[in-house]
């Protein structure tokens, strides 16, 4: 099984957003993957400009919209795909992880538990369990955005179970900041996952924000990391860029 693992940039519209999404579903396509991971949020974006969007009373609307959009093109080209969105679930919305199956169907895969309370003016709330999604055979956990800071806080909510960790974030790293210094927070976090797990972690994120970073910062670099914690691969800081990973029986 192909893991396709994608760093896009982010827009402030869904329409564009569902745009490069697409062109990632190709991407995935022709490389011959069998899963393609988007980032948190990817559908809307991760930025301040959500909070405009989620005062709108169509925008959920939109967000179903564009993944109907994105469910079809799974379809045409035969893929799954985790993309993370803003779904709603049990009675609210959540920060979620949204499985597009290859049949076009659209489901629940996981949701962010670790999230700030000040999203719950929009009617978001938190999921209680983060059981892993069964895809072909192997269980898949997601660790989201800045979970990896308190991993101890999600023990015994089933990722344990998990044969693969998805890392699904808005991950910025630092070089010669003043407060940070120089820190790959991409590679420190996904060997943090996969020590705390023994499972594989792949991660997708974003190569630019709606705003602009600051200078000492930058976002992209994402990573694949064993289960060991050595890592197997790191995309470019800048730009767009996919990884790929073949998981077979020897990973878990």
């Amino acid at each position: 099984m192909r893991i396709c693992t994608f760093q896009i940039p982010m827009a402030p519209d869904i329409s564009s957003n569902v745009e490069t999404i697409s062109r990632c579903l190709s991407l995935a396509a022709e490389t011959g993957g069998d899963i393609a991971v988007l980032p948190e949020m990817a559908v809307v974006g991760y930025d301040s400009h959500l909070h405009g969007l989620f005062q709108r009373e169509d925008w959920y609307y939109e967000v179903l919209e564009g993944l109907g959009t994105l469910a079809a093109e799974s379809q045409r080209l035969g893929l799954m795909t985790l993309v993370g969105t803003p779904f709603r679930q049990d009675g609210g919305y959540q920060n979620a992880i949204v499985l597009l199956g290859s049949d076009g169907s659209i489901q629940y895969a996981g949701g962010r538990k670790i999230w700030s309370e000040g999203w719950r003016k929009y009617g978001f709330s938190v999921p209680e369990r983060k059981d892993p999604v069964q895809l072909g055979g192997y269980a898949f956990g997601f660790v989201v955005c800045s979970e990896v800071s308190t991993l101890e806080q999600l023990e015994g909510t089933g990722i344990e179970k998990s044969d693969v960790v998805i890392w699904p974030s808005v991950t910025s790293n630092h070089f010669n900041s003043p407060e940070w210094g120089t820190r790959d927070n991409c590679r420190l976090g996904g060997v943090a996952i996969a020590k705390k797990f023994n499972t594989p972690v792949l991660q997708s994120s974003y190569s630019t924000y709606v705003r602009d970073l600051e200078e000492t910062a930058k976002l992209g670099g994402i990573v694949i990391v064993d289960a060991d914690g050595t890592i197997l691969d790191q995309a470019p800081y800048d730009g767009e860029a996919f990884l790929a990973y073949d998981l077979d029986q020897s990973t878990t």
